[in-house]
């Protein structure tokens, strides 16, 4: 009886053993699991600043062309009323002077 009960007690201790064991696994793979998944999340993080900070500097690009075309056009189109004004001014005052004088 006495050997049974030894027995049963190297038993209980194997159980006892195994159970913290497998409960110092279990706290090994959490702090694992926990470690990896704020290191995806540093990852992410980096890869969604590096993206953000490409579609920024594509915006500003486009918006940099747009600018400078626009500038282009308006010069343009000032260049293009200063001729018309240096060929067209005289026959303007002169209409107006007759408009204003009855003339």
């Amino acid at each position: 009886m006495n050997t049974i009960i030894e027995r049963l007690s190297q038993i209980e201790e194997r159980s006892v053993a195994a159970a913290a064991e497998g409960t110092e696994k279990k706290k090994e793979l959490t702090a694992q699991y926990e470690e990896r998944t704020r290191q995806f999340d540093r990852e992410l993080d980096q890869e969604t600043e590096e993206r953000i900070r490409k579609l920024r500097e594509q915006a500003d690009a486009a918006a940099n062309a747009r600018i400078q075309s626009q500038e282009k056009e308006a010069a343009q189109s000032i260049q293009q009323l200063e001729r018309h004004y240096d060929a067209f001014h005289k026959d303007y005052v002169d209409r107006l002077f007759r408009e204003m004088t009855g003339v």
